[in-house]
Order: structure tokens, then sequence, then C-alpha cells
């Protein structure tokens, strides 16, 4: 086998041809990323170019395992009964408006809502003769509406974050008695012990993760990444939930020291969502 020695010539058009190959990959490369939409400086320090700020609208299902209840809860068994609020899932939303630097002004909006069903007995206290079987049905709804700020000191593709938000409630309570069974006497409830609504306030604390699709979905899209979150929802409604039965009750074998109490459908919550965002032009 014999080989045949490279030329010059032969030897520089291949120098030249490689040469010509890098700046032609090089320029494509370039011409690539400035093709990319990017993103806010607050969102990442390492794009040369930068867009107005990028808004985002979230929309989430929190859980409440454990309403708090207040201190409804701590009169409530006086009357004989060993009801509590179910857990329960609400839907919510926030605006994340970009403010300064890593701070973000966020409204958030959500539905509650959260019931129980009570039956029981009454007797009277030493003989234990039945006076009464009771079918309480309480209901609670709220809608907070809450305006607060988010700090966030580093985003990437995972960030981490914390706010803190305070607003108002609207608040509807139903709780309804009905004396199922009764044996003679003149034991006595009254059939409905509230039903109303009333604005409260409200605050909300919490921590979470934001997680961003690649940049091939989110940069090009309305669909920026998931989100989750856990928080501390207070929304304590406090209204006279026991005047009726303290007024009108008869024969009643225990009662609520107080007419008025506080019950609380907020608590901790977990939530899990999808953030949207939104250029400024």
């Amino acid at each position: 086998m014999s080989f045949r020695p490279v030329s010059h010539h032969t030897r520089a058009r291949g120098i030249a041809a490689a040469a010509l190959l890098l700046a032609v990959t090089t320029a494509a490369a370039q011409n690539t990323g400035d093709r990319e939409l990017p993103v806010s400086p607050a969102d990442t320090a390492r794009d040369r170019h930068a867009v107005p700020d990028v808004d985002l609208f979230s929309i989430g299902i929190e859980y409440v395992p454990s309403p708090l209840g207040g201190d409804f809860f701590k009169e409530y068994p006086a009357l004989g009964g060993t009801g509590r609020l179910d857990g329960y899932l609400m839907p919510s939303a926030m605006m994340r408006f970009s403010a300064i630097g890593p701070v973000r002004v966020i409204v958030y909006g959500a539905w509650a809502g959260s019931d129980f069903t009570d039956i029981y007995d009454v007797r009277v206290a030493g003989s234990g003769t039945l006076l009464a079987s009771v079918v309480e049905e309480f209901t609670v709804s709220s809608i907070p509406v809450l305006v607060g700020l988010e700090y966030a000191p580093v985003r990437d593709q995972f960030t981490t974050y914390a706010g803190a938000s305070v607003g108002i409630a609207y608040s509807n309570v139903e709780w309804t008695t009905t004396v199922r069974e009764q044996t003679a006497g003149g034991f006595s409830r009254p059939a409905t012990n509230a039903r109303d609504g009333a604005f409260h306030p409200a605050y909300r604390i919490y921590a979470g993760i934001d997680y961003r699709f690649d940049r091939n979905l989110w940069e090009r899209g309305p669909v920026r990444g998931i989100f989750l979150e856990g928080s501390y929802l207070g929304v304590p409604i406090r209204r006279d939930y026991f005047a009726a039965i303290r007024g009108t009750g008869r024969e009643l074998q225990g009662v609520p020291a107080h007419d008025d109490a506080t019950l609380d459908i907020g608590g901790v919550t977990f939530t899990v969502g999808v953030n949207l965002q939104f250029v400024r032009r």
C-alpha cells in the first residue's frame, strides 16, 4: 500500500473549508439565539437581550384538609353536638404583576365552601331521659379578595418565592335545625339559627415553587408552567351564631355562653396550578 503526499494546495484548501464551516456554524447559532424570544431581566440574568416585564396569571386548586373552625366549635358542643367542618377543595386565581426587581404585586381571589351535618340526641341531665333527636345542617361559603406582595430574589426555571396578602371576604352562613323526634316536654329549638352574608377581613401567607416549561414552549405561548404552594389562609367570620338559640330555645340542657363567636373557614392549604404569562408591549 502506498500513500500519496498531500500537496500544500490541498492542505490549504482543507484549512480554508474548515474555517468557512466554523464561521457559518457560529453565525447560524447566533441567528438562532437572536430569534428566540428573551425574557425579563428579572427572570434570568443570562440572556443578552430583554423584553418588557412578564406578568403572570395563576389558576390553581387549593386543598384545605382541616378548616380552623375558630371558637365557634368551643361553644357549639354545649348544645350536645359534635360536628366539625369538612376538608374541601378551593378554586383560586392570582394575578402577579412584575413591579420592582424581585417584587411582584399580587391580586388573589378564591371560592371557599364547607359544611357539616350533625345528628344527636338531647337527654335530661342526670336521668338520661330522651328529650329530642336533633339534626343540624350547617353550610358556610366565602369569596376572599386579597392584595399583597410577592418576593422572588432569584428567578430561574425553578423559582422559589414567598408572599403575603390582606383584604376582605364576602361570607355566607346558613345553619338550620330540625327536631326529628321529641318526647313529651317543652323542648324547642329555632328552625333557623343563621342565614345571611356579610363582609369580613381575610389574609394569606404563602410560599411556593414555580417550574417553567422548556423555552420552546413557554417563550412562544401563553402557558408558562406549573406551580406548587403551601399557605395559611385566614377567613375569620364573626357573627351572632347562637343569639336565636339563646333567645328562643326552651328546655335546653346546655347553651353556649355567648351570642357571638368566630368561625374560620381557612387554615393550612396546599395548591397545585398552572401559570399563564402576558408580556407587556
